[in-house]
């Protein structure tokens, strides 16, 4: 869980700083305008919340989907086991 929750919030870092450095590049964002590079920070950060939110539920779930498969192939191994030993004892 805690795997997802920081996979998808270093994507919502790296996706805001990347669009800072590109509206910086292009010449949107000028350092005599701080007001304006603090928000174009805050509103990139507050944008790229849906995206976070895609890759923790995605991770999330094909974590849990492993797990659930693993478990499974787990009871599967056990269950033959048992039942080989069963048929040697009978």
């Amino acid at each position: 869980m805690l795997l997802c929750v920081l996979s998808g919030t270093g994507l919502q870092l790296l996706m805001m700083v990347f669009v800072a450095l590109v509206f910086a590049c292009i010449g949107f964002l000028s350092p005599p305008n701080r007001g304006a590079l603090t928000t174009a920070i805050v509103v990139s950060l507050l944008g790229c919340v849906c995206y976070q939110e895609c890759v923790n539920t995605l991770f999330h779930e094909c974590i849990n989907t492993l797990l659930v498969y693993y478990l499974f192939l787990l009871a599967l191994a056990i269950l033959r086991v048992y039942l080989a030993c069963l048929f040697v004892v009978l």
